[in-house]
């Protein structure tokens, strides 16, 4: 298929380049292109920022709506176009518009860089913690977590809020993604809790790793491929106080879990083999999808008004807009 890739961002590419190096990694049984409308696929990166949903809204490349997908990694999905969104969740309508991809066009200064060194070796190393979680307070799930006590003392759960922030990119953080590595490489079961959204990037850290991932997120969808109860365990929310028990149903199986996650990771998300799961993914909805692109297209500016009225919305819009720059929505 012949792919064009484009930003929806008129101040940012990052996204739309690393698409293009996910490209070359790839097998290459897609072809790119250099306009739009000889493309069989239109794929919208950078998907984020203050002016996103003008800059999306006004794209000159999308002539064509059922051809053109978004490709987003955002908190807090705006389904204005279908496509794929790592943060997909229950919560938005018409979910045959979406399918859920993972955090490959995260900046790489995001990710761990001691993630890599550890990949594919960690089930097999000696296990200190019967599971570990370490992260911020970013969400009334992860309070409870830090709140809970447990009946063993081969757990470690430690919230990094006051001391840790991955996006701020401070070279003392490294002894810090290197300590953190080395007690997920150490742990049978990593805890992979909603944060700001139902998705988690430690999810995909640790399938990478060979950790057995620990999914505690009720309102977000999984993607696609992976058979997950083979190496995941999936505990509801409301069964956080049951957590240990849970997990000792299944702590004999920790080592065949941990190798069969980063088989699935090799399989489905690693960067030699994401770009074209995503073309797979974006084929499926076009095959599954029930009422056509160009009807929510139309209605593009009726949603942006609607979601930005909902309460998710709140913090967004005081975040990243002013009376001047939401004017553009009535």
């Amino acid at each position: 298929m012949k792919i064009f890739l484009t930003s929806a961002s008129s101040d940012k590419v990052y996204q739309h380049e690393r698409l293009r190096e996910l490209w070359m990694l790839s097998s290459q049984k897609h072809s790119l292109c250099q306009q739009a409308e000889e493309a069989d696929l239109v794929l919208l990166s950078d998907i984020s920022g203050p002016n996103w949903f003008e800059d999306l809204r006004k794209n000159e490349n999308i002539i064509d709506p059922s051809k053109c997908f978004v490709v987003a990694d955002g908190d807090i999905p705006m389904p204005l176009l279908h496509g794929i969104y790592t943060s997909n969740n229950k919560r938005l309508k018409f979910q045959s518009r979406f399918r859920t991809g993972a955090y490959n066009l995260f900046p790489k200064e995001v990710h761990n860089p001691f993630v890599a060194q550890c990949t594919g070796k960690s089930y097999s190393s000696p296990k200190f913690f019967f599971y570990s979680f370490v992260g911020q307070d970013s969400s009334p799930l992860r309070l409870q977590l830090f709140q809970r006590k447990s009946s063993r003392n081969d757990v470690l759960v430690a919230n990094s809020t006051s001391y840790f922030n991955a996006h701020s990119r401070k070279e003392d953080h490294l002894p810090q993604q290197q300590k953190y590595c080395e007690i997920m490489t150490a742990s049978k079961f990593a805890l992979c809790p909603k944060g700001t959204s139902g998705a988690s990037i430690r999810l995909f850290e640790v399938m990478k790793m060979g950790v057995a991932p620990v999914i505690i997120s009720d309102d977000w969808i999984l993607p696609r491929g992976p058979k997950w109860d083979e190496f995941a365990v999936i505990v509801k929310e409301k069964d956080l106080d049951q957590l240990d028990e849970i997990l000792e149903q299944r702590e004999k199986d920790y080592v065949d879990m941990g190798k069969k996650a980063h088989e699935a990771y090799q399989t489905f998300f690693a960067d030699e083999v994401y770009f074209d799961y995503v073309i797979d993914q974006i084929l499926d909805i076009q095959q599954h999808q029930k009422i056509p692109e160009r009807l929510f297209w139309s209605l593009r500016n009726m949603i942006v008004r609607y979601w930005m009225q909902q309460r998710q919305w709140r913090f967004f819009k005081k975040k990243f807009y002013d009376s001047q720059s939401a004017s553009i929505l009535y």
